[in-house]
């Protein structure tokens, strides 16, 4: 069965190298399409991937999570690293909505290292590597296009529907991610039994480049 990764915001496939390196196995590593909207980029997606393991990290998580409710016939099973079902509520998500529109101006007007210098500031990501960089997008337009298009603030709350997840769900988390471990948690919850939640010792958000032998190990 093939493995289909998905990167995370402002990455390319090619974060997913480190857990290729240590990976037996039939591996694909996509790209995330530039389109204009959340389902458009949902269905090419599944399109790439066809039937698999789905591992999505962050934003590639999210869009695993609604591949996996659209069409679970294609996945096998699915796997969330660092990843949530969306905001649960529509005032939160027009909040990020503006907030990923300020972030997408900043980006198109100084370009892609000032913008990764301030995104990367944030307390969440205090334990990505400078190396991190050599996996990020380096068009302007097309990080632009993911706030907009892919952001949190643009996709649907998945809260509600955890619970039609018929295949083996993984919350993969970083143990220095309080954040995102409670929200691993809570989906685990809502899925039910054939969900499980794995805390990855000593790794922050970035789990695939903190520590990609554990995502190895769990493949």
């Amino acid at each position: 069965m093939t493995v289909v990764l998905i990167p995370g915001f402002a990455q390319t496939a090619s974060v997913w190298n480190p857990v290729l390196t240590a990976t037996d196995g039939d591996c694909l590593a996509l790209e995330i399409p530039q389109l204009g909207s959340w389902s458009d980029t949902v269905e090419a997606l599944a399109e790439m991937g066809g039937k698999g393991i789905y591992v999505g990290y962050s934003m590639g998580g999210r869009l695993a999570l609604a591949l996996a409710l659209a069409l679970p016939e294609l996945v096998e099973r699915l796997v969330l690293v660092s990843a949530g079902p969306g905001l649960a509520r529509q005032h939160d998500r027009e909040i990020r909505r503006a907030s990923d529109a300020e972030w997408a101006t900043l980006v198109v007007s100084e370009g892609v290292d000032p913008f990764l210098d301030e995104w990367l500031a944030q307390p969440m990501f205090s334990g990505v590597k400078q190396s991190g960089r050599a996996h990020r997008l380096a068009d302007p337009g097309r990080i632009a296009n993911q706030l907009k298009v892919l952001g949190q603030g643009a996709m649907p709350s998945y809260w509600g529907r955890l619970a039609e997840l018929s295949m083996s769900v993984t919350a993969l988390v970083g143990a220095l991610d309080t954040k995102y471990t409670g929200i691993g948690r809570a989906m685990v919850d809502e899925v039910g039994s054939n969900a499980v939640l794995e805390v990855v010792p000593e790794s922050g958000h970035a789990v695939p480049t903190e520590r990609p032998e554990a995502i190895a190990a769990l493949l």
